[in-house]
């Protein structure tokens, strides 16, 4: 951990080099060009380089200057690295040892979001990617459709105009007195 914190002006190099080793990212090397690469590492390997940079997390708020490097290189590869355990934890043939990997995610996940390392969103995004796999948002659910949505709404159409729109619902007047009795109902 000395060595990392020494060396905190190379944090993106020091976790791409971690990430490497536990087998999260592909390999430089064009003779390892293979698709398969993240099930040539073990499991508790993974597990073990998981808790490194977990390690990494909870020291990068010390007061070492550029130790808070570290945050933000963790934090780019972390949704690659959550498939690539997801991937090694369906190939996982033992259920028991499949569980134990599965609650030893969990774990460090809860820990991160305990830590207020990352945020609640961010932690419920990396557990969902673990679960189900890469997560793409569909059209209608995206800010951006939304925002659009919201736009569109508000493009200053005149009222006199606004009887025409699709949107809006006709009401008719009803002349019956009952409308004008009080709804609350009769008092006690």
């Amino acid at each position: 951990m000395m060595f990392c914190l020494k060396h905190s002006y190379a944090a993106p190099s020091i976790v791409k080099s971690i990430c490497k080793e536990a087998g999260f990212v592909e390999p430089d090397d064009e003779e390892d060009d293979r698709k398969d690469f993240h099930l040539l590492t073990s499991a508790p390997k993974k597990i073990a380089c998981l808790y490194l940079l977990s390690d990494l997390l909870s020291n990068s708020s010390c007061s070492k200057q550029g130790a808070s490097m570290y945050r933000s290189s963790i934090e780019e590869v972390l949704l690659m690295i959550m498939l690539q355990l997801r991937l090694t934890h369906i190939n996982i043939f033992g259920r028991i040892t499949a569980d134990a990997m599965k609650n030893r995610i969990y774990k460090i996940l809860n820990v991160w979001d305990t830590w207020g390392v990352f945020t609640t969103r961010f932690v419920k995004e990396l557990r969902q990617t673990f679960d189900v796999g890469k997560i793409i948002p569909s059209k209608t659910t995206s800010a951006s459709a939304v925002s659009n949505d919201i736009e569109e709404d508000l493009d200053g159409e005149p009222i006199e105009n606004a009887e025409n729109s699709k949107n809006v619902v006709a009401v008719e007047e009803n002349d019956d007195e009952e409308d004008d009795d009080d709804l609350d109902g009769e008092p006690l």
